[in-house]
């Protein structure tokens, strides 16, 4: 755009220029042609003063007395009808005697014969120029700019000879105003000319602009238009993406849980742990491609929360214990005393990033030692939380260090070839950390260790902020949990394995639910008897999850329920849009024990909170 508006304003001032030579050039042709048209018309009056005069009118002259004052007026009266008629302010006829000049004939303005200030005959010419004498001795005629009393003319002489040899000078003249105005005029039309083309060439340049800039911005709308549907379309992929693999990882978790509380042989214990720690892989692959996705399309959105750090530290770590397998290697945690106990930040971002680090720690580390220090630098405004990840595994070769946050990127090298991973973990740390304002970095040598370091700002809040306990921390569940937090649950699922599972982990739970295969079943089944509990999937024929919770709640007691949306949606939008409808809570699939029994729990929370409030409302309307 600025290399066009360039191009536009140069040639702008390249056609300004030209246009301006063009208008200097017609107007010094102008002047000529002008000037050659004038001298042209002035010879001719002059000649033809001395034809209307006569060949003889000059013979004998020798003073005053040579012509009656009839002739003379006679003569005065034919020049001046003749210089009007030819446009000029004078037509005469001098001679002279003794260098003087006297002026024979001469035409009159009609003003000049009302006041009888006219020239007559034999009137001496005092202030005749130099050019007007001089051309006594030529036989060519003469042009000339020169003032008088008169004015300012300009002035043709031409030498003449009457029948007796006398030698006389005709004359014409034309004040140089009328001679300039005619010149002025003459370029002013050539100029308007010139700002006639301008203006119609500018409008037709303004026009192609315009047309251009129409073209442009249809262009650049179809790009934005496809822009937008690419990342609709890149949305509807990932959220689809997401249920997709989703949906069967629940049934794969899932049973795994349900097969690692029944009775075991140490082989089949062993092979279910290898199931179990592959799903969990290929849930956090998923996971990263899925939260890559988000960061590039810009839709990553931070949820600062009050929590208290030393609670997150340790669950991070004890979820990390669980992967090291047999693996000799100690995990050690430090928190300083000056890390407040509680911070504000995005618990889930600062969550993935610390499991991430010391995920990689774990598997790049055969034996010796990973730990995690977490202390605290810069005061007020510039305070911020400073964690440190450092373990003694293989090492980072230097000339790989500077892509490592790269995405896809993986170390090569026979030692690193026994460690395998989608290389995406860092990335998205670097990202998730740079969201949040805070910086990620590393030190690494090979056969030594590596120690990766960030940086979050810590974010002030108000006391009245009441802190978040951690969602991770463990919940207690056996066949005696339903005993502790009654509730009669409806499950609304339509994949068979998922129904399965489901219903086995609420019958672990100590659960009898009923089951609904799709969201028109459930309305149904609500109508006649609305439970405490609807456990909704989303994703279901006949009628989606999303439009049965807008019908449940239009029902009669259709608030009095605890509705959680089950999904395979990660989506922050699609969250929302569940919430929007009614749910209450949400239950990401896959779900594990921990996670269903902490929903559960809430739901049993709200159920003795509407209990609560309801005698309050009978004892007010009574």
């Amino acid at each position: 755009m600025f290399k066009l508006r360039r191009k536009t304003w140069a040639f702008l001032l390249v056609y300004i220029v030209g246009v301006s030579g063009y208008i200097y050039y017609l107007y010094v042709e102008t002047q000529g042609i002008l000037t050659d048209n004038i001298n042209s018309k002035l010879l001719h009056a002059a000649l033809g003063a001395s034809a209307i005069l006569g060949d003889g009118y000059h013979d004998n002259l020798i003073d005053k007395q040579s012509k009656s004052p009839a002739q003379d007026w006679d003569a005065i009266q034919r020049l001046s009808s003749f210089n009007e008629s030819m446009g000029t302010a004078f037509v005469y006829s001098v001679i002279k005697r003794d260098g003087k000049a006297y002026l024979i004939s001469s035409s009159a303005s009609k003003k000049e014969i009302e006041e009888k200030n006219f020239v007559r005959f034999f009137d001496p010419y005092p202030d005749a120029s130099q050019a007007l004498l001089d051309s006594f001795e030529r036989s060519e005629p003469t042009w000339i700019d020169y003032s008088d009393h008169w004015g300012d003319f300009r002035a043709v002489f031409v030498p003449m000879k009457s029948k007796d040899g006398t030698v006389y000078v005709a004359g014409a003249e034309m004040t140089l105003e009328d001679y300039y105005h005619q010149l002025n005029q003459d370029s002013l039309h050539h100029i308007i000319l010139a700002i006639l083309v301008f203006l119609a060439f500018s409008l037709f340049r303004t026009r192609a602009h315009l047309q251009q800039l129409q073209t442009n911005e249809r262009l650049l709308n179809e790009a934005k238009n496809a822009a937008e549907e690419a990342d609709r379309s890149k949305t509807r992929f990932l959220a689809t993406m997401s249920h997709e693999i989703r949906t069967p990882m629940h049934g794969v978790i899932g049973a795994t849980e349900l097969l690692s509380r029944s009775s075991l042989t140490v082989e089949q214990n062993t092979l279910l742990k290898t199931i179990q720690t592959s799903g969990r892989s290929l849930l956090s692959l998923i996971d990263n491609v899925l939260d890559l996705a988000k960061i590039e399309a810009g839709k990553l959105e931070l949820k600062p929360c009050v929590f208290e750090l030393r609670a997150l530290v340790s669950s991070t770590v004890e979820i990390i214990r669980q992967s090291i397998k047999d693996k000799p290697i100690i995990i050690e945690t430090q928190v300083s005393s000056s890390v407040p106990r509680w911070v504000k930040t995005d618990i889930d971002c600062l969550r993935q990033v610390l499991i991430n680090l010391l995920g990689n720690a774990i598997k790049f580390t055969e034996s010796g030692k990973v730990s995690l220090t977490v202390t605290t630098s810069g005061h007020d405004a510039g305070a911020q939380l400073d964690f440190s990840i450092h373990d003694t595994g293989i090492g980072i070769p230097e000339e790989r260090q500077d892509s490592l946050f790269e995405p896809f990127v993986q170390l090569k090298g026979q030692a690193s070839q026994r460690f395998t991973g989608s290389g995406l973990g860092l990335s998205i740390c670097k990202k998730l950390v740079e969201a949040q304002q805070g910086t990620l970095s590393f030190t690494s040598r090979l056969g030594i260790g590596s120690t990766f370091s960030f940086s979050l700002p810590m974010e002030s809040f108000r006391g009245s902020e009441i802190p978040l306990g951690d969602e991770h921390d463990a919940v207690d569940f056996d066949a005696y949990f339903a005993t502790r937090y009654p509730l009669d649950i409806l499950l609304v699922e339509n994949h068979p394995v998922n129904q399965k599972v489901a219903m086995a982990m609420l019958e672990a739970l100590g659960y009898t639910a009923d089951l609904a295969s799709d969201g028109l079943e459930a309305v149904s089944r609500c109508a006649i008897s609305m439970p405490e509990v609807i456990l909704m999937d989303i994703n279901m024929p006949v009628m989606d999850g999303v439009e049965a919770i807008r019908k449940i709640r239009g029902l009669p007691q259709g608030n009095a329920c605890y509705i959680v949306a089950f999904t395979a949606s990660v989506f922050s939008h699609e969250v929302e849009r569940f919430r929007a409808a009614g749910a209450d809570d949400i239950l990401t699939k896959p779900a594990n024990f921990q996670a269903v029994t902490r929903v559960l729990q809430r739901a049993a929370n709200d159920r003795q909170q509407r209990q609560v409030r309801t005698p309050a409302v009978d004892e007010v309307s009574s």
